[in-house]
């Protein structure tokens, strides 16, 4: 059974966590980010962390990342693992 790789919603406001997700699945309760050089500053990285950790906690959805250093097809099926 093919899976279907499109997000329900795009920047999605979660106001309990503070913090918007480039793309959300809400049926697998998954929030995208996708994050470039910018996330690489370790303050910004904390806070994302932050971020991140409370989204988990208050909201239930887990955060998914991609990151521009990593390999993009490893993380595209990994992501196929997390919806399946």
């Amino acid at each position: 059974m093919p899976i279907n790789l499109c997000s329900d919603k795009a920047q999605e406001y979660f106001a309990e966590a503070q913090c918007t997700s480039d793309f959300t699945y809400t049926k697998a309760k998954l929030a995208i980010f996708c994050d470039g050089s910018v996330h690489d500053n370790p303050t910004q990285a904390e806070f994302n962390g932050i971020k991140h950790q409370d989204l988990d906690f208050l909201t239930g959805y887990k955060p998914f990342t991609f990151n521009y250093k990593q390999d993009l097809i490893e993380q595209v099926n990994f992501l196929k693992y997390l919806l399946y």
